[in-house]
Protein backbone atom coordinates (compact mmCIF):
# COMPACT_ATOMS: atom_id res chain seq x y z
CA UNK A 1 0.00 0.00 0.00
CA UNK A 2 3.04 2.49 0.82
CA UNK A 3 3.41 2.46 -3.41
CA UNK A 4 -0.39 1.98 -4.81
CA UNK A 5 -1.83 4.69 -2.68
CA UNK A 6 1.18 7.65 -3.41
CA UNK A 7 0.92 6.71 -6.88
CA UNK A 8 -3.15 7.02 -7.00
CA UNK A 9 -3.17 10.22 -5.29
CA UNK A 10 -0.53 11.24 -8.23
CA UNK A 11 -3.02 10.58 -10.76
CA UNK A 12 -6.04 12.60 -8.80
CA UNK A 13 -7.88 9.88 -7.49
CA UNK A 14 -8.82 10.56 -3.63
CA UNK A 15 -7.88 7.18 -1.86
CA UNK A 16 -10.65 7.55 0.66
CA UNK A 17 -12.94 6.46 -1.33
CA UNK A 18 -11.55 3.65 -2.10
CA UNK A 19 -10.88 0.11 -0.29
CA UNK A 20 -7.41 -0.50 -0.26
CA UNK A 21 -6.42 -4.24 1.21
CA UNK A 22 -3.86 -6.24 -0.01
CA UNK A 23 -6.27 -9.21 0.04
CA UNK A 24 -9.14 -7.12 -1.95
CA UNK A 25 -6.04 -6.47 -4.53
CA UNK A 26 -5.04 -10.18 -4.19
CA UNK A 27 -8.57 -11.07 -4.92
CA UNK A 28 -9.06 -9.11 -7.77
CA UNK A 29 -6.00 -10.21 -9.94
CA UNK A 30 -6.56 -13.13 -9.22
CA UNK A 31 -10.09 -12.92 -10.79
CA UNK A 32 -8.18 -11.03 -13.41
CA UNK A 33 -5.84 -13.63 -14.32
CA UNK A 34 -8.54 -16.53 -14.28
CA UNK A 35 -11.21 -14.41 -16.25
CA UNK A 36 -8.06 -14.41 -19.17
CA UNK A 37 -6.98 -17.59 -18.69
CA UNK A 38 -10.02 -18.73 -19.31
CA UNK A 39 -10.53 -17.05 -22.73
CA UNK A 40 -6.99 -17.95 -23.91
CA UNK A 41 -7.98 -21.78 -23.33
CA UNK A 42 -11.68 -21.29 -24.99
CA UNK A 43 -9.57 -19.00 -28.47
CA UNK A 44 -6.67 -21.54 -28.93
CA UNK A 45 -7.60 -23.25 -32.35
CA UNK A 46 -4.16 -25.70 -33.04
CA UNK A 47 -5.76 -27.04 -36.49
CA UNK A 48 -3.19 -29.48 -36.83
CA UNK A 49 -2.17 -32.38 -35.44
CA UNK A 50 -0.29 -32.12 -31.66
CA UNK A 51 2.16 -33.91 -29.68
CA UNK A 52 2.17 -33.25 -25.75
CA UNK A 53 5.36 -33.09 -24.01
CA UNK A 54 5.66 -33.24 -19.82
CA UNK A 55 8.45 -33.69 -17.45
CA UNK A 56 8.08 -33.49 -13.85
CA UNK A 57 10.60 -30.53 -12.01
CA UNK A 58 11.19 -30.16 -8.42
CA UNK A 59 10.61 -26.29 -8.13
CA UNK A 60 9.77 -23.55 -5.05
CA UNK A 61 6.55 -23.30 -3.78
CA UNK A 62 5.32 -19.58 -2.09
CA UNK A 63 6.46 -21.28 1.21
CA UNK A 64 9.62 -21.90 -0.26
CA UNK A 65 9.49 -25.77 -0.23
CA UNK A 66 10.34 -27.61 -3.08
CA UNK A 67 7.12 -29.35 -4.83
CA UNK A 68 6.76 -31.52 -7.28
CA UNK A 69 5.46 -29.16 -10.73
CA UNK A 70 4.60 -30.67 -14.18
CA UNK A 71 5.31 -28.19 -16.56
CA UNK A 72 2.89 -29.13 -20.20
CA UNK A 73 3.29 -28.07 -23.34
CA UNK A 74 1.54 -29.11 -26.66
CA UNK A 75 3.56 -28.42 -30.27
CA UNK A 76 2.68 -28.93 -34.16
CA UNK A 77 3.21 -27.05 -37.10
CA UNK A 78 3.63 -23.57 -36.25
CA UNK A 79 1.97 -24.22 -33.08
CA UNK A 80 3.86 -24.20 -29.57
CA UNK A 81 1.82 -23.48 -26.53
CA UNK A 82 2.35 -24.31 -22.97
CA UNK A 83 -0.91 -25.08 -21.38
CA UNK A 84 -0.43 -25.33 -17.72
CA UNK A 85 2.20 -26.17 -14.81
CA UNK A 86 0.40 -27.83 -12.77
CA UNK A 87 1.43 -28.68 -8.60
CA UNK A 88 1.27 -32.86 -8.07
CA UNK A 89 -0.29 -33.90 -4.72
CA UNK A 90 2.63 -36.19 -3.14
CA UNK A 91 5.18 -37.43 -5.50
CA UNK A 92 5.27 -37.86 -8.70
CA UNK A 93 3.58 -41.39 -9.96
CA UNK A 94 2.83 -42.23 -12.93
CA UNK A 95 -0.87 -42.61 -12.79
CA UNK A 96 -0.81 -39.18 -11.18
CA UNK A 97 0.82 -37.08 -13.79
CA UNK A 98 -1.12 -39.02 -16.28
CA UNK A 99 -4.05 -37.99 -14.91
CA UNK A 100 -2.59 -34.76 -14.16
CA UNK A 101 -1.89 -34.12 -18.25
CA UNK A 102 -5.13 -35.53 -19.24
CA UNK A 103 -6.67 -32.95 -16.84
CA UNK A 104 -5.13 -30.11 -18.36
CA UNK A 105 -5.85 -31.16 -21.74
CA UNK A 106 -9.50 -31.70 -21.86
CA UNK A 107 -9.75 -27.92 -20.67
CA UNK A 108 -8.10 -26.43 -23.76
CA UNK A 109 -10.32 -26.62 -26.73
CA UNK A 110 -9.61 -28.68 -29.61
CA UNK A 111 -6.39 -30.00 -27.84
CA UNK A 112 -7.78 -33.74 -26.93
CA UNK A 113 -9.22 -34.15 -31.18
CA UNK A 114 -5.65 -32.81 -32.32
CA UNK A 115 -3.58 -34.65 -29.61
CA UNK A 116 -1.85 -37.71 -31.69
CA UNK A 117 1.69 -38.02 -29.54
CA UNK A 118 3.09 -37.63 -26.18
CA UNK A 119 6.69 -36.61 -25.21
CA UNK A 120 8.45 -37.55 -22.13
CA UNK A 121 11.05 -39.36 -21.02
CA UNK A 122 12.06 -43.10 -20.52
CA UNK A 123 11.31 -43.61 -16.80
CA UNK A 124 9.29 -46.24 -15.08
CA UNK A 125 6.91 -43.67 -14.42
CA UNK A 126 5.90 -42.92 -17.80
CA UNK A 127 7.17 -45.53 -20.12
CA UNK A 128 4.93 -48.47 -17.61
CA UNK A 129 2.66 -50.58 -19.61
CA UNK A 130 -0.11 -50.84 -16.73
CA UNK A 131 0.35 -47.08 -14.79
CA UNK A 132 2.90 -45.22 -16.94
CA UNK A 133 1.74 -41.82 -17.52
CA UNK A 134 1.75 -42.54 -21.07
CA UNK A 135 -0.59 -45.59 -21.02
CA UNK A 136 -2.68 -43.25 -18.86
CA UNK A 137 -3.16 -40.56 -21.00
CA UNK A 138 -3.36 -42.86 -24.10
CA UNK A 139 -6.78 -44.75 -22.10
CA UNK A 140 -8.32 -41.71 -21.38
CA UNK A 141 -8.74 -40.69 -24.66
CA UNK A 142 -9.28 -43.89 -25.70
CA UNK A 143 -6.98 -43.73 -29.03
CA UNK A 144 -3.86 -44.76 -30.02
CA UNK A 145 -1.00 -42.20 -29.67
CA UNK A 146 2.84 -42.03 -30.85
CA UNK A 147 4.80 -42.67 -27.93
CA UNK A 148 8.05 -40.38 -28.20
CA UNK A 149 11.10 -40.76 -26.29
CA UNK A 150 12.66 -37.56 -25.70
CA UNK A 151 16.02 -37.32 -28.04
CA UNK A 152 17.88 -35.68 -25.37
CA UNK A 153 17.41 -38.62 -22.76
CA UNK A 154 18.43 -41.56 -25.52
CA UNK A 155 21.11 -39.33 -26.15
CA UNK A 156 22.24 -39.77 -22.56
CA UNK A 157 21.85 -43.31 -22.65
CA UNK A 158 25.20 -43.50 -26.27
CA UNK A 159 27.19 -41.20 -24.03
CA UNK A 160 26.99 -42.76 -21.41
CA UNK A 161 27.59 -46.49 -22.91
CA UNK A 162 30.67 -44.78 -24.53
CA UNK A 163 32.13 -43.39 -21.33
CA UNK A 164 31.88 -46.67 -19.47
CA UNK A 165 33.85 -48.04 -21.39
CA UNK A 166 36.81 -45.69 -20.78
CA UNK A 167 35.99 -44.28 -17.37
CA UNK A 168 34.58 -45.32 -14.39
CA UNK A 169 33.14 -43.40 -11.47
CA UNK A 170 31.13 -43.46 -8.53
CA UNK A 171 29.08 -40.53 -8.83
CA UNK A 172 27.52 -38.16 -11.31
CA UNK A 173 30.43 -35.26 -11.36
CA UNK A 174 33.16 -37.21 -13.86
CA UNK A 175 36.76 -35.24 -13.44
CA UNK A 176 37.48 -35.36 -17.27
CA UNK A 177 34.16 -33.49 -18.14
CA UNK A 178 34.16 -31.08 -14.99
CA UNK A 179 37.49 -30.34 -16.32
CA UNK A 180 36.46 -29.79 -19.96
CA UNK A 181 33.42 -27.55 -18.75
CA UNK A 182 35.94 -25.32 -16.93
CA UNK A 183 38.59 -24.86 -19.91
CA UNK A 184 35.48 -24.60 -22.67
CA UNK A 185 35.63 -20.60 -22.88
CA UNK A 186 39.31 -20.26 -22.98
CA UNK A 187 39.35 -22.57 -26.32
CA UNK A 188 39.36 -21.17 -29.75
CA UNK A 189 35.64 -22.34 -30.44
CA UNK A 190 35.97 -21.40 -34.30
CA UNK A 191 38.65 -23.76 -34.43
CA UNK A 192 37.93 -27.47 -34.25
CA UNK A 193 37.96 -30.95 -36.40
CA UNK A 194 36.14 -34.40 -35.74
CA UNK A 195 37.48 -36.26 -33.12
CA UNK A 196 37.38 -39.32 -35.56
CA UNK A 197 40.22 -37.36 -37.61
CA UNK A 198 42.67 -37.14 -34.79
CA UNK A 199 45.27 -40.25 -35.55
CA UNK A 200 46.66 -40.20 -31.91
CA UNK A 201 43.14 -40.51 -30.53
CA UNK A 202 42.30 -43.16 -32.51
CA UNK A 203 45.44 -44.85 -31.57
CA UNK A 204 44.93 -44.22 -27.77
CA UNK A 205 41.21 -45.85 -28.03
CA UNK A 206 42.28 -48.67 -30.02
CA UNK A 207 44.67 -50.01 -27.14
CA UNK A 208 42.77 -49.54 -24.52
CA UNK A 209 38.98 -50.90 -25.22
CA UNK A 210 37.91 -51.48 -28.32
CA UNK A 211 40.18 -53.75 -29.97
CA UNK A 212 40.44 -52.32 -33.92
CA UNK A 213 40.24 -49.12 -35.39
CA UNK A 214 36.93 -50.08 -37.15
CA UNK A 215 34.97 -50.28 -33.61
CA UNK A 216 37.04 -47.29 -32.33
CA UNK A 217 35.58 -45.14 -34.90
CA UNK A 218 32.12 -46.19 -34.40
CA UNK A 219 32.52 -45.27 -30.84
CA UNK A 220 34.21 -42.29 -31.42
CA UNK A 221 31.03 -41.21 -33.92
CA UNK A 222 28.55 -42.04 -30.97
CA UNK A 223 30.20 -39.97 -28.69
CA UNK A 224 29.93 -36.79 -31.48
CA UNK A 225 26.34 -37.42 -32.35
CA UNK A 226 25.55 -36.92 -28.74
Amino acid sequence: MHIVAPALKAVGVDVDELTLCTTSLYEARKDVRCSIGQDVRNTFSPGTPLVAHFDGKLLPDCDGVNADRLPIVVSGKNVEKLLAIPKLPGSGTGRLMGNAVVDVLRQWTGVQEWLVGVCSDMTSANSGIHNGANTVIQNAFDKRLLFLACRHHILEIVASAVSDLFFTSSGPNIPIFGRFKEQWPFLNQADYAPIDKDTEVMLYVTRRKCGSAVTAKVLLSFSVIS
